[in-house]
């Protein structure tokens, strides 16, 4: 497994660990996040429900939007 998937799973387990399984994630198009919730997934026991994964490159927009209203905050 490379670092990075390594590092991804362990940030996807404390979440979870942390806040409870989710339903569904959505997630860009990284490799390493789709192998590490795959990788979770996998391990679950048979009656755990799976993490449904919506991978889009717009699907966090939304998300990344919010910096635009902090940028106008500011006057020359």
């Amino acid at each position: 497994m490379r670092p990075i998937t390594k590092a991804a799973k362990a940030f996807f387990r404390k979440a979870i660990r942390q806040h409870g399984q989710p339903v569904k994630v959505a997630i860009d198009k990284s490799g390493s996040n789709t192998s590490a919730l795959k990788s979770i997934n996998a391990g679950l026991e048979d009656g755990d429900p799976r993490i449904t994964i919506y991978q889009s490159k717009y699907l966090n927009n939304l998300v990344e939007q919010d910096h635009r209203f902090v940028k106008r905050l500011p006057v020359p």
